[in-house]
């Protein structure tokens, strides 16, 4: 039974890795992760894109099998600010510190992407997500989480910037088309808001 469900989990994990391989690829070629720990964050990451609860289990699960493995501590540390629970994301961030040293640039900027998380600086975020897209040009998940702060900062033009190459090609995760039309709401173009929401119900089920 272990070696059928080991089947079915890889087999996720190909077509995962294949509906989303650019956006994906900078998250897993630091340094060898075991596999199973691997396989765990893609299923975390299946949650994630359908904007469903139950991913967290997953990154933890993840860590548990390669506690160097950083992508599943920095998705981990974001889910713990957002839930309050301070403490031990700063304890994740201290881990991820302690090991650093002689990761690749894209993992350094996503380190310092989560001390500046921790402490609510959102210029810090800004900068270290551009630092980050410079080793992943076009990745929808750091051009995703940029639109969000240029949104929180209220800057309509930059968000649509951010955010129109994910939905330019029908990246399927709906928080991207509505951080979009909710900018060019902003922005009083409504009949653009309305076009990307009618779009996206042939995208992506689910729609915030």
């Amino acid at each position: 039974r272990k070696l059928i469900l080991f089947v079915r989990d890889f087999l996720q994990l190909k077509r995962t890795s294949r509906q989303h391989p650019g956006d994906l690829e900078p998250w897993t070629s630091g340094k060898q992760q075991n596999i199973l720990a691997h396989m765990a964050l893609m299923r975390a990451c299946s949650y994630i894109y359908r904007i469903e609860s139950g991913g967290e289990k997953h990154l933890r699960e993840a860590i548990a099998l390669d506690s160097e493995f950083i992508t599943p501590r920095v998705w981990l540390i974001s889910s713990l600010v957002t839930k309050g629970k301070i403490d031990e994301a700063q304890s994740h961030y201290e881990f991820l510190r302690g090991i650093e040293a002689g990761t690749n640039g894209f993992d350094q900027a996503m380190i310092d992407w989560c001390g500046a998380y921790l402490h609510g600086d959102f210029d810090a975020q800004i900068r270290h997500l551009r630092t980050a897209i410079e080793y992943s040009p076009g990745n929808n998940i750091l051009l995703y989480n940029l639109a969000i702060l240029l949104y929180r900062q209220r800057d309509w033009e930059g968000t649509i910037k951010a955010i129109e190459p994910a939905t330019g090609m029908r990246w399927p995760h709906s928080g991207a088309y509505w951080l979009l039309a909710a900018a060019d709401i902003r922005l009083g173009r409504y009949d653009d808001a309305l076009r990307t929401l009618e779009a996206c119900n042939s995208i992506t089920a689910s729609v915030w």
